[in-house]
């Protein structure tokens, strides 16, 4: 129950709230209202349901800071869902998070949602570390990344004709050897109808534990070595005692009782050790090579001390030609366990790259509480491409992915008109202030997904050169890009995407986007 100030009920107070009384001697009246009182219904696995009509909202209180949220809308027949505003995020301290959907009444279409989870390691995924598909048959209709808390949700898929269609989710392996991945697929099926009045409405069904994806990331190795200077017969056998301290990420030293099992490799009968040797360094470098290989019988790569990695001919040759990774097996390049160590990178004279230039530069990322989103597991600040020769690259797909410190990266030079795949590129190099771009060929790109998804400190961004003719997804092609004022698109060919979902999603500075003269017949 509440209380009114006048006879019309429009202003109420709840029981021992404080309010003006008005003027002294002023008589006041207080009738009393009952008010709605706040809604509950049970929560299971986390999830809860309620009903709002148009005009209605409901407030949830004292949820703790830090809980991630998802909000998906059952949208019924008969009514299309236009637009929705925050519908995921993460609560925080003393700030209410407003979510909002907006619908048109058409009766003639029907619209389905299908969401998911995503967790690695028995916690919600960062914003953007893993991708996923929504397929019908064998045609990919969707390509998405997952959402802040381990979020999974694709765009709405419309319907205008009865019928029942089956999809199947699956996730996209990026490739990395640390991560141990769910490799099962998900079936939703997504049955419409249409009732007596022409009235369609589409109804989703899950298998019992909907979309859900587990990861795990493999376990590591800690090798502790004891070396001797001066070791006798007399004294080769005096043991040194160590102490070894485990915690977890927060600091938090392991439970107590936990078990750890270990072997010694003996000396193999070696009085004293043999020094450790450095690779060779090339000739004219007299920096520490503190790793080196081949990539080909002609292209060679060394890692120095001081972080850098220079790819180049070997010595006496002026070029040298290589092939790149296997589709999406990142832990093909030579390079891949130490990347996080890598501060430059070099390509020298001329080295040919034919195939795929796949994460060839890419970084892991790992979820910072702090920044409230994922940060690239990089050290990278340099890249000088002056001698690589892509003319004979097929895909460039997250060939920088989280590469978040570097802050300038120029293209020019680079050969890519047989690329067909730029998806996520740059995606998340979230420190990047430049990028040139201006002499990329992209006019055989089909796929140009999430290209500077998350690239939030650009500032200014210049596409006007790029041919999107063949394009047919484009999906988080610039989101997240929440430094960006102005960006004009007004000469991309569109005739041929199929896929725009989430384009600018939380692109929140453009204040001049120019779209005009796009065709969009064909995006669904």
């Amino acid at each position: 129950m509440g209380w009114s100030v006048d006879d019309s009920n429009t202003v109420t107070y709840e029981d021992k709230d404080a309010f003006t009384a008005g003027n002294a001697g002023e008589k006041l009246i207080l009738t009393a209202v009952f008010l709605r009182y706040p809604h509950s219904s049970p929560v299971s696995g986390g999830t809860f349901d309620f009903t709002l009509k148009a005009g209605e909202k409901i407030t949830l209180k004292d949820l703790p800071a830090g809980t991630a949220y998802q909000i998906w809308e059952e949208t019924p027949g008969g009514w299309k869902l236009l637009e929705q505003r925050n519908a995921s995020g993460t609560i925080q301290p003393t700030v209410t998070a407003e979510a909002e959907f907006v619908n048109k009444f058409q009766p003639e279409i029907a619209t389905a949602t299908i969401v998911g989870t995503k967790t690695l390691d028995g916690r919600a995924a960062g914003e953007g570390a893993f991708r996923f598909q929504l397929l019908e048959g064998t045609e990919v209709l969707q390509t998405v990344s997952n959402l802040a808390g381990g979020f999974v949700r694709f765009a709405d898929l419309e319907y205008r004709t009865a019928g029942e269609h089956v999809y199947t989710v699956r996730e996209v392996q990026n490739g990395s050897s640390s991560i141990e991945y769910d490799t099962h697929t998900e079936t939703v099926r997504v049955s419409v109808t249409m009732d007596e009045d022409g009235q369609l409405t589409a109804q989703v069904t899950y298998d019992s534990d909907g979309v859900n994806f587990i990861n795990t990331t493999r376990p590591g190795t800690l090798e502790i070595t004891k070396q001797g200077v001066g070791v006798t017969e007399a004294n080769q056998d005096t043991e040194f005692e160590f102490k070894v301290r485990f915690s977890n990420e927060n600091g938090v030293p392991l439970p107590d009782g936990e078990g750890y099992s270990w072997y010694v490799r003996g000396r193999e009968g070696a009085s004293n050790p043999t020094p450790a040797r450095s690779n060779p360094t090339p000739a004219g470098d007299e920096r520490t090579a503190v790793r080196s290989g081949d990539l080909s019988s002609t292209v060679q790569w060394t890692f120095y001390s001081d972080g850098e990695l220079v790819i180049e001919p070997k010595e006496g040759l002026q070029e040298g030609t290589f092939e790149g990774v296997s589709e999406y097996n990142s832990s093909q390049w030579p390079w891949y366990s130490f990347r996080k160590d890598i501060t430059k990178v070099t390509v020298k004279r001329t080295c040919k790259l034919i195939g795929s230039a796949y994460y060839m530069f890419g970084m892991g990322s790992t979820y910072s509480e702090q920044a409230g989103y994922s940060i690239g597991q990089t050290s990278l600040t340099e890249v000088d491409l002056s001698g690589l020769d892509t003319s004979q690259v097929t895909n460039m797909s997250d060939m920088f992915y989280y590469c978040d410190k570097l802050t300038t990266l120029d293209m020019t030079g680079l050969d890519t008109g047989n690329v067909t795949n730029f998806s996520y590129i740059f995606g998340f190099c979230r420190g990047l202030t430049s990028i040139n771009v201006s002499t990329m060929d992209t006019g055989s790109a089909t796929n140009m997904d999430g290209m500077f998804a998350g690239c939030a400190s650009l500032t200014a961004l210049d596409v006007s050169n790029f041919d999107t003719s063949s394009a047919t997804s484009m999906w988080s092609m610039f989101r997240d890009l929440t430094s960006l004022t102005a960006l004009d698109l007004s000469h991309f060919d569109t005739h041929n995407v199929q896929g725009m979902g989430q384009m600018f999603r939380r692109s929140s500075g453009l204040t001049s986007l120019n779209l005009s003269g796009w065709d969009v017949s064909k995006v669904t």
